[in-house]
């Protein structure tokens, strides 16, 4: 009888401690880290998003262009991901309020420099 006492007592001790145990969970920073992240994953998408548009316009056009073409002939699908993603561009250097833009593209446009 001692023994099952022992027992039940052992897992009701470990069931407690299994209950107590998320409260001394880390939380999740919202702090200024959240918004570094977020930072850098806006950062990351315009990125990609230009990237992209640049291909499409060496593919259709055979070089690289500077902003004010590669607006002019990939603003649609450029406004399309970034309405998706929740930002609004700019005009020319700050696109994105606090960032600004400079892409280099040799004067043959070839490629990038």
């Amino acid at each position: 009888m001692r023994k099952y006492r022992v027992l039940l007592t052992t897992v009701l001790l470990v069931l407690l401690l299994g209950v107590l145990v998320p409260q001394f969970a880390q939380n999740v920073p919202t702090g200024p880290e959240e918004a570094g992240r977020q930072r850098r994953a806006t950062a990351l998408g315009l990125v990609r998003t230009i990237n992209t548009a640049e291909v499409v316009e060496a593919t259709t056009y055979g070089s690289f262009a500077q902003w004010e073409t590669l607006i002019a002939h990939q603003g649609e699908y450029i406004n399309k991901c970034t309405r998706e993603n929740g930002m609004r561009l700019g005009p020319m250097p700050e696109i994105l309020p606090g960032w600004s833009l400079r892409l280099n593209v040799r004067g043959d446009g070839p490629g990038t420099s």
